[in-house]
């Protein structure tokens, strides 16, 4: 990918988050509420670290899939 290459899909990336703001909203809430589930939920000999980034990534995962329609129907 070049350089120019990078700079649009970035740009397409950013435009889309101006033009949804609910869904991105949507979205870093459910990461967030993801986040504190896992902290409080998950094995505490698991670290820190490690907690987080699963309920960030559970958290986003279940935003994406709620909101795919509208994301995909977005960039066409």
């Amino acid at each position: 990918m070049t350089g120019e290459q990078s700079s649009r899909g970035r740009a397409a990336w950013l435009q889309m988050v101006r033009d949804h703001p609910y869904i991105t909203g949507f979205n870093l809430l459910l990461m967030i509420i993801g986040i504190v589930a896992a902290v409080t939920q998950l094995p505490s000999e698991w670290s820190l670290l490690r907690r987080v980034v699963a309920g960030a990534l559970s958290g986003i995962s279940v935003g994406l899939f709620i909101t795919a329609n509208r994301i995909l129907g977005a960039w066409r």
